[in-house]
Formats: structure tokens, sequence, C-alpha cells
């Protein structure tokens, strides 16, 4: 992860990726809805980060067509039959300031590929509840925040803590899927909030 200064004389923007198991339902959910608030603040102007999505699985899923159905609902439309999903690779998550999971096992999963990688693998409802808890960011050094909404956590202790997370809907059915959108929908918009 670089520091802000750096990125900017760069001209590159924050990254954020959102991991699930297969990249069919809760990334590509959390990605759209993230990506849609944070364009939403218009503070963010010309910094606004790149948000993208992938899963710990195999690529080339399609996304489910529950998950098209439950985007469209907020007016985010995807075409099911050429969402692909994209597996993670070392270079992804090395890219990535930030990294929101959908639940435990996917932090595990991100954080085995690299001793760096745990302290910006965040749950998304947990990292909401720890940015909210040191609030916003405003004007701090992306960097510095995020070391303030991680201060405390530590892998080790991580595995035997309850930590909030966002279960599979996948299979479950369609009303499944649409709670699980619309809890991302406030953990997201809460986010940007939080991010500006």
């Amino acid at each position: 992860m670089i520091g802000d200064d750096a990125r900017r004389a760069l001209g590159r923007p924050e990254r954020i990726l959102c991991v699930c198991t297969h990249n069919r339902t809760r990334s590509v959910l959390i990605a759209a809805l993230l990506r849609h608030h944070l364009q939403q603040r218009t503070r963010l102007g010309e910094f606004e980060p790149l948000v993208a999505d992938v899963g710990l699985g195999v690529a080339g899923m399609l996304v489910t067509d529950g998950v098209a159905a439950a985007l469209a609902a907020y007016g985010l439309l995807i075409d099911p039959a050429t969402y692909a999903s994209r597996s993670l690779t070392d270079r992804i998550a090395e890219e990535a300031d930030l990294i929101v999971v959908a639940d435990v096992t996917n932090v595990i999963g991100v954080s085995t590929r690299s001793r760096d990688l745990f302290r910006r693998t965040f749950t998304l409802p947990e990292f909401v509840a720890r940015a909210a808890a040191v609030g916003a960011r405003g004007d701090a050094d992306l960097g510095t925040w995020l070391r303030r909404v991680g201060d405390g956590r530590r892998a080790g202790e991580y595995l035997h803590q309850e930590i909030a997370q966002i279960p599979d809907p996948t299979g479950l059915g369609q009303d499944a899927i649409v709670r699980c959108a619309a809890e991302i929908d406030l953990l997201c918009r809460r986010m940007a909030e939080l991010w500006e």
C-alpha cells in the first residue's frame, strides 16, 4: 500500500477489493453497492476509489440471476450471462489498499497469502463497526486511518472472537439474496459516509 501523497503524484486511485468465496453473490453485491454509494459522495471527486471484486475459488463462474435481480432493484444493472467470476491472485491482493470480505473464512483465505494482508483485510460489517468507532476518515491519510481502524486486531486472537460477517445466501432462494443485498446496502452506505 502506498501513501496518499505518492498515490496522488502517480495519479493512482485508492483501491478497495471485495472478496467472497466464489465471486458470484456477496462480493458482487458488495462491490456494486459500495461503488454506487461512493459515487454518491461528491467530496471524493477525482480520488474516488476503484472498487473491484474477486473470489477465492475458480474463475469463470457466472454470477447468479438472483444477484442481478437484487441489484436491479437498486438501479444497478449487470448481465448474468457475461459477468464471470475472477480469482484472487497475489498481485491483485497486494495492489489493494483495503480488502473487505464477506465472512471470517474469507479473511483467513486472503490473509494466508501474505503476512501483511491481515492488517488490511476485514469482514465488511467488522470494518464498518471499527471505522464508526474511530470516526470518519476526514482529511486523514488512508494508511493512518486504516491503522486506527485495525488497531488491536491480532490474527491469532481473531480466530477465537465473534466477528460480524455476511452469511452466504446462495441456494437459499431469492428472498435470502434480497435480504443479503439489503444488509450489504446499509453497510456500504455507512462505509461510504465514513470513507469521506
